[in-house]
């Protein structure tokens, strides 16, 4: 472009030196004779001609200069041009890129909004929504509440099942926060039950729906659980133990006060006492087993027990102990014992073995039972540093022993001592005390027998030397008894001689002639029949009416067999009487019978 147009400047600066059209015709039309002929002419065209040029080529430097401004400018507008077309290459570089940028830009939000519509669909199904975590982490514990949970333990479900196909940094991630959330929600019901303890301040509470709610979540977190029920135990302690002094001091309409019969009847009262803690305690377990939705048995209901019951142990101790410390017979120490005894099985059973109601008790069981063998202990002595110790005292032994055998082998004390092992020893020590009293054979046979029926029914160690001392002695009294009865009708040696070897007939003996053996025999029958009742005092002293009628009887039968002696010996021709058959008036079956007891 710029060489076109300076081609046109210059040829129109060619045109400086030329004429106009019209000149350029009228010169043309002169030719050169007529310029040599006329001078003046061709001076004045030439003037003319002259002047038009310089008025031509001064108008034309005007033009020239504006031309050259013209071309300085287009010149510079040309340069422009060439920056434009620079700039205008590196713009289409630019806009190409762009283009692609916003391709890319383009491809790179479509892949964004897939990612996003994953990620929704992926918090839609692995998490929880905002407002279910605003529920759980803040406001009250109510239906939304649970709701949430409820949708928190399925996405917790969801994520851990496909954590077991596919092994997800998300998933794991996301697993991770929701048991986080789940831990904060188990941390605001656990305060939740906190702050409504209270509502078991009373001995028939009333339960809302949400404590059942909140009970099902917390029971999946053992250790939160087991707060929640220590706490309650606590609050429940709070209203038992000011129960149970009301029982014991304050009467109602329906009772008296527990303690009204403390000092009459002391056996009475620990037996009241401990069955309102049992029946306190079996209510009790049966109430927190409907509340915990638990079985009655089991390690939490009896932890929960343990707590509540643990007020009334104070007091229960000091008020049974200071009964058993005002007891004094053995028989009663005994009943005490087994009281305790009984009622610690039966509360163990409920509140469990270890808690501390059912260590109290034990301990009651254990001081009984001390007490227990502490009255055996000064029975046993009182009769032993007694010269010659009553009747009473033997009789008041022996109805320790009755009771306690008639009683030991229902009774529950063998869980804290072998009661027939403390027996059998109180046996034997009453055994060789009556044993030493030999001046007195009666009383000492009678004890003896009571002692042996005893210890035979209880099965006792001591049972044998026993039944071996009271037969020796009842033999003794039966033998003093015979032996007293022959002497008195001058018997003995008759009878002596007939059960004696002899080497001829007992008619021709010393002391077996026949009328000898006539009076003899009539004195005997006499003493058997004639007085119409046999005569045996020993025997009559005997206390016990079994033991006296069967002494009676040994010695009946031992009388009987005396006078059998006789008759046989007479009777036997070999001996030589030869009017025997005159000598005896009755014969030995009509004398056991006449004297049979």
């Amino acid at each position: 472009m710029k060489n076109s147009v300076q081609r046109k400047i210059n040829e129109l600066k060619t045109l400086t030196n030329d004429p106009s059209n019209e000149l350029i015709e009228a010169l043309s039309s002169i030719d050169d004779t007529t310029f040599n002929s006329n001078t003046s002419v061709r001076t004045l065209l030439e003037e003319k001609e002259l002047s038009e040029l310089n008025r031509f080529i001064e108008q034309f430097s005007q033009l020239t200069t504006t031309i050259d401004r013209v071309f300085t400018t287009i010149d510079l507008l040309d340069k422009s041009c060439d920056q434009m077309l620079t700039k205008l290459s590196i713009g289409q570089k630019g806009v190409d890129e762009v283009l692609d940028m916003t391709t890319s830009l383009y491809i790179q939000q479509e892949k964004q909004r897939n990612q996003l519509t994953k990620i929704h669909s992926f918090i839609e199904e692995y998490y929880l929504s905002e407002e279910d975590f605003a529920c759980l982490e803040k406001g009250d514990i109510d239906d939304k509440f649970f709701d949430a949970f409820s949708h928190l333990e399925a996405s917790q479900e969801r994520t851990s099942n496909a954590l077991l196909t596919q092994k997800s940094r998300s998933l794991t991630d996301a697993l991770t926060a929701l048991n986080a959330a789940k831990e904060r929600a188990y941390g605001r019901i656990h305060g939740w039950f906190h702050a409504n303890s209270h509502i078991f301040n009373r001995l028939q509470p009333t339960i809302p729906s949400s404590f059942n709610k909140c009970l099902t979540i917390i029971k999946s977190k053992p250790i939160l659980y087991g707060f929640v029920c220590s706490e309650i135990g606590q609050v429940r302690s709070s209203v038992i133990g000011p129960a149970f002094l009301n029982a014991l001091t304050s009467p109602t309409a329906d009772s008296r006060p527990l303690e009204e019969t403390a000092s009459a009847d002391p056996l009475a009262f620990s037996s009241n006492v401990f069955a309102w803690i049992h029946q306190t305690a079996a209510t009790e377990a049966t109430f927190l087993a409907t509340v915990l939705k638990e079985d009655q048995n089991s390690p939490n209901i009896q932890k929960t027990l343990d707590d509540a019951f643990e007020s009334v142990c104070r007091p229960l101790d000091s008020r049974v102990s200071q009964a058993i410390r005002g007891l004094v017979r053995p028989a009663d120490c005994f009943q005490m014992a087994n009281i305790c005894s009984y009622f610690f099985s039966k509360i163990s059973d409920i509140c469990g073995i270890t808690s501390p109601v059912a260590k109290t008790t034990k301990n009651l069981v254990d001081m009984s039972s001390k007490t227990f063998r502490q009255a055996i202990s000064e029975s046993t002595d009182v009769i032993k540093s007694s010269v010659r110790p009553s009747q009473s005292a033997f009789h008041e032994a022996l109805k320790i022993m009755k009771f306690v055998t008639s009683q030991h082998e229902q009774s529950s004390l063998s869980i804290s001592f072998d009661v027939s092992s403390l027996i059998d020893n109180y046996a034997a020590q009453l055994h060789t005390t009556v044993v030493s009293m030999k001046e007195n054979l009666p009383f000492q046979a009678t004890y003896l027998y009571e002692l042996s029926n005893l210890a035979k029914d209880a099965n006792l160690k001591c049972s044998n030397d026993i039944e071996k001392d009271k037969d020796k002695v009842v033999a003794q009294i039966i033998d003093i008894e015979v032996s007293e009865f022959l002497r008195r009708c001058r018997s003995t040696e008759l009878i002596n001689l007939f059960t004696s070897p002899q080497q001829k007939p007992l008619s021709t003996v010393a002391g077996g002639e026949e009328n000898l053996v006539r009076n003899t025999v009539k004195r005997l029958e006499n003493a058997l029949i004639g007085t119409g009742k046999l005569q045996t005092p020993l025997c009559d002293e005997l206390s016990n009416n079994e033991l006296k009628k069967l002494a009676k009887e040994e010695v009946s039968k031992k009388l009987v067999n005396a006078y059998k002696i006789l008759f046989d010996s007479v009777m036997d021709a070999r001996n030589g009487y030869l009017n025997g058959g005159t000598i005896f008036k009755y014969t030995p079956e009509h004398i056991k019978e006449s004297i049979s007891v």
